[in-house]
């Protein structure tokens, strides 16, 4: 685990409620770092969690656009997900992947 304990996002006011009833949140980075995919900014909106259990603040793992984490799912390391993706249920994202699309991750 990085032993940087400096948050990289916040979670903001603005809220959806998603199509199983669960209320998430716009994320919003608090300081600048790389992705697999592109470049994060301090100040850029990112995708919506549920909570911050659902996006580590280590390593490079981040959500954009409309990809959304929610339940008990969990995303670290450098794990990317964008598009209109979700990842939900008890999933865990990790690594170098990349999740996007419309695609669903769930499940166990």
């Amino acid at each position: 685990m990085n032993t940087n304990t400096e948050k990289k996002y916040e979670l903001t006011n603005e809220t959806k409620v998603m199509p199983t009833g669960e209320t998430v949140y716009r994320i919003k980075a608090l300081r600048d770092f790389d992705t697999t995919y592109k470049p994060v900014k301090a100040g850029d909106l990112g995708g919506w969690v549920q909570s911050e259990d659902n996006l580590s603040h280590d390593g490079g793992c981040w959500l954009f656009d409309d990809a959304t984490g929610y339940q008990n799912s969990k995303r670290t390391g450098n794990a990317v997900g964008y598009n209109r993706s979700r990842q939900f249920g008890w999933s865990r994202q990790f690594g170098n992947s990349q999740q996007y699309g419309d695609s669903r991750q769930f499940g166990n």
